[in-house]
């Protein structure tokens, strides 16, 4: 599935630097808690092909809490890199609005095709 390759790449590539270790081992663990609800709410939408823009509406609801800590993880782990809190939130907000926008297409790409996007 593309969304959970995006996933992993960005994950890694964060992880690949030289972070603290208390704040890698806290944002590695929320980062597979938001992804893992994340990709389990984008296979529940291909499953029952729900139509595409009440899929994406629901989205942006679903997974607060896990998306809650996975801010909060990532922001202390680029300050912990040397970013600032704003550009650290940036930063996550960004990659968050990139990630749901990437898993709403692959979606809506699998209910109009009936083929689950690699």
């Amino acid at each position: 599935m593309r969304s959970l390759s995006f996933m992993v790449i960005f994950f890694g590539l964060l992880a690949s630097a030289a972070f603290a270790q208390a704040p890698q081992a806290e944002f590695e663990a929320a980062a597979g808690r938001y992804a893992a609800c994340m990709v389990a709410t984008v296979r529940m939408g291909m499953t029952t092909k729900m139509d595409p823009d009440a899929f994406k509406a629901g989205l942006d609801k679903s997974c607060k809490a896990e998306e809650a800590r996975f801010r909060a993880a990532g922001v202390r782990q680029a300050v912990a890199l040397g970013r600032t809190e704003a550009e650290a939130a940036a930063e996550i907000e960004g990659n968050i609005a990139r990630g749901k926008a990437v898993w709403a297409a692959d979606q809506a790409s699998y209910v109009r095709t009936g083929k689950v996007p690699r």
